[in-house]
This record gives C-alpha cells, sequence and structure tokens, in this order.
C-alpha cells in the first residue's frame, strides 16, 4: 500500500473545510474496513463463506480506494480556514 498516486490538481481551488473533515472521516472507514478485510477474509475463505478469488478481489478494490482517496487528500491544499479552526 506505499503505491504513490499523482493527481494533477489544476484551478480547482481548495476544498472547503467541512468537506475536508468528511474525506478524513471517510478515509478512515476506509482503512479501518481494509483492516477487518484482511483479518477475516482469510477465517471467511477457509469456511467457504467467500471464494479466495473474491477475497482477493474485494481486497484489492478497498486498497485501491484508500490509495486514491489518500492521493486526493494529499494534492488538495489545505483550506484557509483551516488555520483559523
Amino acid at each position: 500500500m506505499d503505491a504513490k498516486i499523482t493527481i494533477p490538481v489544476t484551478d480547482l481551488g481548495e476544498l472547503p473545510l467541512h468537506f475536508q473533515e468528511n474525506l478524513d472521516e471517510a478515509l478512515s472507514e476506509l482503512e479501518r474496513e481494509l483492516q477487518v478485510r484482511e483479518r477475516c477474509f482469510p477465517r471467511w475463505v477457509s469456511e467457504g463463506r467467500i471464494s479466495r478469488i473474491d477475497a482477493r478481489d474485494r481486497l484489492d478494490r478497498q486498497k485501491k480506494a484508500v490509495i486514491i482517496l489518500r492521493a486526493l487528500l494529499d494534492n488538495y491544499p489545505p483550506p484557509a480556514d483551516a488555520e483559523a479552526a
């Protein structure tokens, strides 16, 4: 998960503080869910509740979602009203 994605930011402006906070919360939830899947999927595969291929695909998609959202957050300038908060 150490992949670095560069998302060019042109003249999109900054994210409003409330939107930035929502994205931070979304990233936190994606990371939490990824940890749950990494812990549970091996057991579920051995129990036959999920196929090994399906588990791998779901983990890969979750990891990509975390990487993409983190890249988006890393590439937006911090909101001006964050300094005032």
